[in-house]
Protein backbone atom coordinates (compact mmCIF):
# COMPACT_ATOMS: atom_id res chain seq x y z
CA UNK A 1 0.00 0.00 0.00
CA UNK A 2 0.99 3.60 -0.41
CA UNK A 3 2.55 5.30 2.57
CA UNK A 4 1.67 8.98 2.93
CA UNK A 5 4.09 11.70 4.16
CA UNK A 6 4.13 15.50 4.16
CA UNK A 7 6.87 17.42 2.47
CA UNK A 8 7.37 21.08 3.42
CA UNK A 9 9.36 23.19 1.01
CA UNK A 10 10.81 26.66 1.40
CA UNK A 11 12.53 29.09 -0.89
CA UNK A 12 15.70 27.67 -2.38
CA UNK A 13 16.89 31.12 -3.41
CA UNK A 14 19.95 32.42 -1.54
CA UNK A 15 20.10 36.12 -0.83
CA UNK A 16 23.66 37.36 -1.05
CA UNK A 17 24.82 39.57 1.85
CA UNK A 18 24.85 43.34 1.60
CA UNK A 19 27.57 45.53 3.13
CA UNK A 20 27.00 49.13 4.26
CA UNK A 21 29.69 51.66 5.20
CA UNK A 22 29.82 55.46 5.40
CA UNK A 23 32.31 57.68 3.58
CA UNK A 24 35.52 58.15 5.57
CA UNK A 25 37.80 61.15 6.18
CA UNK A 26 41.25 60.56 7.70
CA UNK A 27 44.15 62.93 8.26
CA UNK A 28 47.07 62.41 5.85
CA UNK A 29 49.25 59.45 6.82
CA UNK A 30 47.03 58.37 9.72
CA UNK A 31 44.98 55.19 10.18
CA UNK A 32 41.46 54.33 11.21
CA UNK A 33 41.64 51.16 13.30
CA UNK A 34 37.96 50.64 14.10
CA UNK A 35 36.84 49.47 10.67
CA UNK A 36 35.14 46.45 12.25
CA UNK A 37 32.62 48.91 13.70
CA UNK A 38 32.10 50.68 10.37
CA UNK A 39 31.73 47.70 8.00
CA UNK A 40 28.23 46.34 8.52
CA UNK A 41 27.32 43.09 6.74
CA UNK A 42 23.67 42.04 6.52
CA UNK A 43 22.31 38.73 5.19
CA UNK A 44 18.55 38.47 4.55
CA UNK A 45 18.69 34.70 5.08
CA UNK A 46 20.43 35.07 8.41
CA UNK A 47 23.54 33.34 7.06
CA UNK A 48 26.81 34.18 8.79
CA UNK A 49 29.32 36.24 6.84
CA UNK A 50 32.29 34.00 6.13
CA UNK A 51 34.58 36.30 4.18
CA UNK A 52 35.04 39.83 2.91
CA UNK A 53 36.77 41.31 -0.10
CA UNK A 54 38.13 44.85 -0.33
CA UNK A 55 39.20 46.67 -3.47
CA UNK A 56 41.36 49.73 -4.03
CA UNK A 57 41.71 50.34 -7.75
CA UNK A 58 43.97 53.35 -7.25
CA UNK A 59 46.51 50.96 -5.73
CA UNK A 60 47.98 53.04 -2.91
CA UNK A 61 47.52 50.21 -0.44
CA UNK A 62 44.98 52.00 1.72
CA UNK A 63 43.80 48.74 3.30
CA UNK A 64 45.84 46.98 5.98
CA UNK A 65 45.41 43.57 7.61
CA UNK A 66 47.37 42.87 10.81
CA UNK A 67 49.12 46.21 10.31
CA UNK A 68 50.48 45.25 6.89
CA UNK A 69 49.36 46.97 3.67
CA UNK A 70 47.61 44.63 1.21
CA UNK A 71 47.47 44.95 -2.57
CA UNK A 72 43.76 45.31 -3.26
CA UNK A 73 44.00 46.72 -6.76
CA UNK A 74 42.17 43.65 -8.08
CA UNK A 75 40.48 42.81 -4.80
CA UNK A 76 41.77 41.18 -1.61
CA UNK A 77 39.81 38.40 0.15
CA UNK A 78 40.11 37.70 3.88
CA UNK A 79 38.33 35.59 6.48
CA UNK A 80 35.50 37.40 8.30
CA UNK A 81 37.26 36.63 11.58
CA UNK A 82 39.99 39.07 10.50
CA UNK A 83 37.58 42.01 10.20
CA UNK A 84 38.81 43.22 13.60
CA UNK A 85 42.28 43.53 12.05
CA UNK A 86 41.17 45.58 9.05
CA UNK A 87 42.65 49.10 9.11
CA UNK A 88 42.19 51.95 6.65
CA UNK A 89 45.13 54.27 6.01
CA UNK A 90 44.99 57.72 4.45
CA UNK A 91 47.35 58.73 1.65
CA UNK A 92 50.45 60.77 2.40
CA UNK A 93 48.94 63.82 0.71
CA UNK A 94 45.44 65.19 0.23
CA UNK A 95 43.29 63.07 -2.09
CA UNK A 96 39.83 61.59 -2.63
CA UNK A 97 39.24 58.11 -3.98
CA UNK A 98 36.62 55.38 -4.18
CA UNK A 99 37.15 52.11 -2.31
CA UNK A 100 34.93 49.04 -2.33
CA UNK A 101 33.97 46.18 -0.03
CA UNK A 102 31.69 43.15 -0.33
CA UNK A 103 30.81 40.06 1.70
CA UNK A 104 30.32 36.33 1.13
CA UNK A 105 27.94 34.04 3.05
CA UNK A 106 29.60 30.82 1.90
CA UNK A 107 27.32 30.57 -1.11
CA UNK A 108 27.66 33.79 -3.04
CA UNK A 109 29.33 37.17 -3.08
CA UNK A 110 27.14 40.18 -2.50
CA UNK A 111 27.45 43.30 -4.65
CA UNK A 112 30.30 45.75 -4.20
CA UNK A 113 29.57 48.64 -1.84
CA UNK A 114 31.53 51.76 -2.70
CA UNK A 115 32.60 54.46 -0.27
CA UNK A 116 34.82 57.52 -0.49
CA UNK A 117 38.11 57.88 1.37
CA UNK A 118 39.20 61.49 1.77
CA UNK A 119 42.81 61.92 2.85
CA UNK A 120 42.58 65.24 4.62
CA UNK A 121 45.36 67.72 5.25
CA UNK A 122 46.14 68.06 8.94
CA UNK A 123 45.06 71.31 10.57
CA UNK A 124 47.16 72.16 13.61
CA UNK A 125 45.31 72.57 16.93
CA UNK A 126 44.48 76.00 18.31
CA UNK A 127 44.79 76.98 21.97
CA UNK A 128 41.99 79.40 22.78
CA UNK A 129 42.89 82.80 24.19
CA UNK A 130 43.83 82.77 27.86
CA UNK A 131 42.88 85.71 30.03
CA UNK A 132 45.79 87.71 31.40
CA UNK A 133 46.74 86.56 34.88
CA UNK A 134 47.62 88.49 38.02
CA UNK A 135 49.43 86.51 40.71
CA UNK A 136 50.93 87.60 44.00
CA UNK A 137 54.70 87.56 44.43
CA UNK A 138 56.16 84.03 44.80
CA UNK A 139 52.68 82.50 44.66
CA UNK A 140 51.65 79.50 42.52
CA UNK A 141 48.41 79.39 40.55
CA UNK A 142 47.14 76.34 38.64
CA UNK A 143 45.96 77.41 35.18
CA UNK A 144 45.06 74.01 33.66
CA UNK A 145 41.35 74.87 33.64
CA UNK A 146 42.11 77.94 31.49
CA UNK A 147 43.69 75.90 28.68
CA UNK A 148 41.13 75.01 26.02
CA UNK A 149 42.07 73.54 22.63
CA UNK A 150 40.14 72.99 19.40
CA UNK A 151 41.25 70.68 16.57
CA UNK A 152 39.46 70.88 13.23
CA UNK A 153 40.34 67.24 12.44
CA UNK A 154 39.05 66.00 15.78
CA UNK A 155 42.52 64.74 16.73
CA UNK A 156 43.46 64.06 20.32
CA UNK A 157 45.98 66.49 21.80
CA UNK A 158 49.11 64.53 22.66
CA UNK A 159 51.38 67.18 24.16
CA UNK A 160 51.81 70.84 25.01
CA UNK A 161 54.70 73.28 25.17
CA UNK A 162 55.07 76.48 27.17
CA UNK A 163 57.50 79.35 26.72
CA UNK A 164 58.80 81.99 29.10
CA UNK A 165 61.37 84.14 27.33
CA UNK A 166 62.00 86.28 30.42
CA UNK A 167 63.57 83.25 32.07
CA UNK A 168 62.20 83.51 35.58
CA UNK A 169 60.88 79.93 35.54
CA UNK A 170 57.31 81.13 35.71
CA UNK A 171 55.90 77.73 34.63
CA UNK A 172 55.58 74.69 36.89
CA UNK A 173 54.71 71.18 35.68
CA UNK A 174 54.08 68.27 38.03
CA UNK A 175 55.06 70.50 40.94
CA UNK A 176 58.49 71.51 39.65
CA UNK A 177 59.76 74.66 37.94
CA UNK A 178 60.63 74.10 34.27
CA UNK A 179 63.08 75.94 32.06
CA UNK A 180 60.92 77.27 29.23
CA UNK A 181 63.33 79.92 27.96
CA UNK A 182 64.40 78.17 24.74
CA UNK A 183 63.06 78.88 21.27
CA UNK A 184 60.81 75.83 21.48
CA UNK A 185 59.98 76.28 25.14
CA UNK A 186 59.32 73.26 27.34
CA UNK A 187 57.31 70.24 26.15
CA UNK A 188 55.20 67.98 28.33
CA UNK A 189 52.63 65.22 27.78
CA UNK A 190 48.96 66.14 27.71
CA UNK A 191 48.45 63.85 30.70
CA UNK A 192 50.35 66.40 32.83
CA UNK A 193 48.19 69.37 31.85
CA UNK A 194 46.25 69.18 35.12
CA UNK A 195 49.46 70.14 36.97
CA UNK A 196 50.30 73.20 34.86
CA UNK A 197 50.83 76.24 37.09
CA UNK A 198 52.40 79.67 36.93
CA UNK A 199 54.32 81.42 39.68
CA UNK A 200 54.58 85.09 40.43
CA UNK A 201 58.08 86.61 40.36
CA UNK A 202 59.89 87.69 43.50
CA UNK A 203 59.19 91.34 42.73
CA UNK A 204 56.54 93.25 40.84
CA UNK A 205 56.72 92.61 37.10
CA UNK A 206 54.74 92.01 33.92
CA UNK A 207 55.75 89.52 31.22
CA UNK A 208 54.36 87.60 28.26
CA UNK A 209 53.99 83.82 28.52
CA UNK A 210 53.04 81.40 25.73
CA UNK A 211 51.48 77.97 25.24
CA UNK A 212 50.90 75.72 22.19
CA UNK A 213 49.40 72.26 21.56
CA UNK A 214 50.32 69.26 19.38
CA UNK A 215 47.86 66.78 17.82
CA UNK A 216 50.44 64.08 17.19
CA UNK A 217 51.21 65.51 13.75
CA UNK A 218 51.99 69.20 14.12
CA UNK A 219 52.34 72.04 16.60
CA UNK A 220 49.75 74.78 16.59
CA UNK A 221 50.62 78.46 16.90
CA UNK A 222 51.65 80.03 20.19
CA UNK A 223 48.90 81.64 22.28
CA UNK A 224 50.13 84.56 24.40
CA UNK A 225 48.95 85.86 27.73
CA UNK A 226 50.34 88.27 30.28
CA UNK A 227 51.49 87.37 33.78
CA UNK A 228 51.53 90.25 36.22
CA UNK A 229 53.39 89.57 39.46
CA UNK A 230 51.72 91.86 41.97
CA UNK A 231 53.14 92.94 45.32
CA UNK A 232 50.87 92.25 48.24
CA UNK A 233 48.87 95.23 49.46
CA UNK A 234 47.82 95.01 53.08
CA UNK A 235 44.07 94.97 53.80
CA UNK A 236 42.31 98.11 54.95
CA UNK A 237 39.66 98.18 57.66
CA UNK A 238 37.08 100.81 56.79
CA UNK A 239 36.44 103.54 59.32
CA UNK A 240 34.16 102.49 62.17
CA UNK A 241 31.72 104.98 63.59
CA UNK A 242 32.31 106.03 67.17
CA UNK A 243 30.33 103.82 69.53
CA UNK A 244 28.31 104.77 72.61
CA UNK A 245 27.75 101.97 75.12
CA UNK A 246 25.99 101.99 78.49
CA UNK A 247 28.05 101.55 81.65
CA UNK A 248 29.03 97.87 82.16
CA UNK A 249 27.10 96.87 79.01
CA UNK A 250 28.38 94.77 76.07
CA UNK A 251 27.82 95.59 72.42
CA UNK A 252 28.63 93.33 69.44
CA UNK A 253 30.36 95.41 66.75
CA UNK A 254 31.19 92.65 64.21
CA UNK A 255 28.69 94.09 61.71
CA UNK A 256 30.51 97.41 61.86
CA UNK A 257 33.83 95.89 60.73
CA UNK A 258 34.31 96.03 56.93
CA UNK A 259 37.56 95.19 55.14
CA UNK A 260 38.83 95.70 51.57
CA UNK A 261 41.79 93.88 50.01
CA UNK A 262 42.97 94.98 46.56
CA UNK A 263 44.57 91.56 45.96
CA UNK A 264 41.31 89.82 46.67
CA UNK A 265 42.88 87.89 49.55
CA UNK A 266 40.81 86.28 52.27
CA UNK A 267 41.22 87.92 55.65
CA UNK A 268 42.78 85.37 57.99
CA UNK A 269 42.93 87.22 61.27
CA UNK A 270 42.37 90.50 63.09
CA UNK A 271 43.98 92.34 65.95
CA UNK A 272 42.52 94.98 68.27
CA UNK A 273 44.22 97.46 70.49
Amino acid sequence: PWTSFMAKTGSSINHAPIVSIDNQSIVEGKKKEDMYLLVRGNDADGDPILSYEVKDTVGINNFEIDGVAVDATSGYVFNAKKLNDLFLKADASSSTQTLSVRANDGIAWGPWTNFTLTSQANIAPVVSSIANQTVKLNTLKNISSLVSVSDANGDTITKYKVKDTTGANSFYVSGSAVNATGVNGYEFASSALSTLSIKGDASGSSQTLQIAANDGTAWGAWTNFTLTSQANVAPVVSSIADQTVKTDATKNISSAVSVTDVNGDTITKYKVK
